[in-house]
């Protein structure tokens, strides 16, 4: 259960209990790509949300998130934004700069990290979390290392020498 106290206040009624008496709706944004927007999933999520009647759903056009500067975006009590193919991170991330008022429910700068194995895996070794065993071969120029070098072989593999 998510509590916003800018949106309710407490009241007491009737009844034994106290009741959430609401003021405004909260308008949750949806940031992502039109196959994520229109996807099952989402669609049964986002209609749960409607049905509770407390929050109005905004869903960013992929015109929006693609073509409009992050200062024309809606705006919102909370984001949630989902990154996939053709999604501009970095747009999000700047919104969220624009923005540090809003409660972001996935972090647009944290999803990041999950972009790139490389960056995921240090997150993971950062925090104590064990990794499998593994290598990574560099060829596009990550955080300005060179290009790895490869060898294989019948019962190996080499990166770097």
């Amino acid at each position: 259960c998510l509590v916003f106290p800018a949106c309710f206040t407490l009241s007491s009624s009737s009844a034994a209990s106290d009741v959430y008496k609401r003021q405004d709706l909260i308008r949750i944004g949806i940031c992502c790509m039109k196959k994520k927007a229109k996807s099952a999933t989402m669609q049964a999520m986002l209609g749960r949300f409607v049905e509770m009647g407390m929050f109005e759903i905004v869903v960013f056009s992929e015109d929006v998130i693609v073509n409009t500067p992050t200062e024309d975006w809606p705006l919102v009590d909370v984001m949630i934004a989902f990154f996939s193919g053709g999604f501009p991170p970095n747009k999000a991330v700047e919104y969220c700069k624009l923005h540090p008022h809003i409660y972001y429910l996935t972090d647009p700068s944290s999803q990041q990290v999950l972009l790139d194995r490389r960056d995921f895996y240090s997150a993971l070794s950062r925090n104590n979390i064990p990794v499998v065993r593994h290598v990574f071969c560099n060829r596009d120029g990550y955080k300005g290392l060179p290009d790895s070098t490869l060898a294989e072989g019948p019962d190996f593999i080499e990166v770097d020498g």
